[in-house]
């Protein structure tokens, strides 16, 4: 793994289900001897466009506390169907893991 893009679920029925998925990350990456905080990681917070067909989601504040709050990694407001802010996620997904490969390498 030389970098991730972690995509969380806005509605607020998802909760719990990101919390468990970063955990999963989490063990998945320390079985390949991975550590999460010294690999490159970027948070994506999806589905922010379904606030406006009255769908209950999280704000942004509440995500970044259940998830980011220790990893303080770069995070990105997102819609996948409407392709709001995908490039940027990637963009910078892409320069972080080009960093982490260097810095290996040196």
């Amino acid at each position: 793994v030389d970098g991730i893009v972690f995509v969380a679920d806005s509605m607020e029925v998802r909760r719990e289900k990101n919390m468990l998925s970063l955990r999963d990350l989490n063990n998945n990456l320390k079985e390949l001897g991975l550590n999460i905080f010294k690999t490159p990681l970027v948070f994506q917070y999806n589905k922010r466009d379904l606030a406006t067909e009255g769908i209950p989601i999280l704000d942004v504040a509440t995500m970044e506390e259940d998830l980011n709050s220790e990893l303080k990694v770069p995070s990105f407001t997102a819609s996948a169907l409407k392709g709001e802010n995908v490039i940027p996620t990637v963009k910078k997904a892409i320069s972080k893991t080009i960093v982490g490969i260097r810095d290996k390498l040196l």
